[in-house]
């Protein structure tokens, strides 16, 4: 919560959002733990502070269909977090592929959510593994 507060702006609406492995976290869909904090701020995003140590900021203009809440504070949703962190590359596919499959069994991912980051990153080769292993695993346990 600290953080959150930390990252207001003038009008004290709070700018930063939960991001990449922490989001990954406070969802509960992995064991990964980052040793920092990730928070995705806008790309207007200023402080005439030093960035805290326990903090890494990630800059990007996340829409409202990107963020959700988790344990009270603002988070990306899960279909966005694995995708800022296939992006990122800081995370192995595979565990990536399990947080996918995790995440369609819980329901906080549905195959909407699928189909139209298939459509939107149609050019990512990465993007299309992902999902083809995720889908050849789940035709192989039925």
């Amino acid at each position: 919560m600290l953080w959150s507060l930390w990252s207001r702006n003038r009008g004290e609406a709070g700018q930063a959002v939960f991001s990449h492995q922490t989001a990954l976290s406070l969802h509960d869909l992995s064991d990964v733990m980052s040793a920092k904090l990730h928070m995705t701020v806008p790309k207007s995003f200023r402080r005439n502070s030093e960035i805290p140590r326990v903090l890494v900021l990630h800059f990007a203009d996340l829409s409202q269909n990107d963020i959700g809440a988790a344990e009270g504070v603002r988070v990306t949703k899960p279909m966005r977090t694995i995708l800022d962190l296939l992006e990122a590359g800081d995370v192995p596919p595979a565990t990536l592929r399990q947080t996918l499959r995790e995440g369609l069994r819980r329901g906080l991912i549905r195959r909407s959510e699928i189909a139209e980051a298939r459509k939107r990153l149609a050019d990512s080769k990465q993007l299309r593994n992902l999902f083809q292993r995720v889908a050849a695993c789940e035709i192989s346990q039925t």
